[in-house]
């Protein structure tokens, strides 16, 4: 699946979590939420370790995350929502879309979905969590530490986190 749809699929069942755990409308959610880019990764990473080996985003060879300063990061779609001409991008402050979106309600993917629903089962509340509770939770990971301990031995600001160590890892969700 090509990066772009996935973050999309991503951006759907997250705006559908938001709105119930919210109550607001997609609308609502479009027009003001508090998904900055540190929160967007974090729950990013969240949602891809939820299922551990059954993660749909964790088969996804394309997906990878890294470790950075403040926490996991998928860095194909840090580019892509930093990016002026993607149809989802996030500033400091919330997330918006520049597609149609009626096609939010229209994307599908089964195995994503049940990586949020697995998530949302563990801490429905961590949708409201705010980006830095956010990012000490993921400090936690053994795989973020190990990874990030790695970069900084190579004096490097990043390192890949191990699709395995993410599966195997204690998984911290409060």
């Amino acid at each position: 699946m090509a990066v772009q749809n996935t973050l999309k699929l991503f951006v759907k069942y997250l705006s559908d979590w938001y709105c119930d755990a919210y109550n607001v409308s997609q609308d609502s959610f479009l027009e003001n939420n508090d998904i900055d880019k540190l929160k967007f990764m974090k729950l990013a990473f969240f949602v891809a370790a939820s299922r551990k080996e059954d993660s749909a985003l964790l088969k996804d060879r394309d997906i990878k995350f890294h470790a950075l300063q403040y926490g996991p990061v998928e860095l194909d779609w840090y580019d892509l929502i930093k990016d002026n001409e993607s149809p989802i991008q996030i500033s400091n402050y919330s997330l918006t879309i520049n597609f149609n979106k009626e096609e939010l309600q229209t994307l599908i993917d089964d195995g994503i979905e049940q990586d949020f629903k697995r998530l949302r089962e563990i801490n429905s509340e961590l949708i409201k969590y705010d980006s830095f509770k956010l990012v000490d939770l993921s400090h936690k990971w053994l795989s973020w530490k190990s990874a990030y301990k790695i970069a900084e031995l190579k004096g490097q600001r990043k390192e890949i986190i191990e699709k395995s160590t993410i599966i195997n890892d204690f998984q911290y969700y409060r």
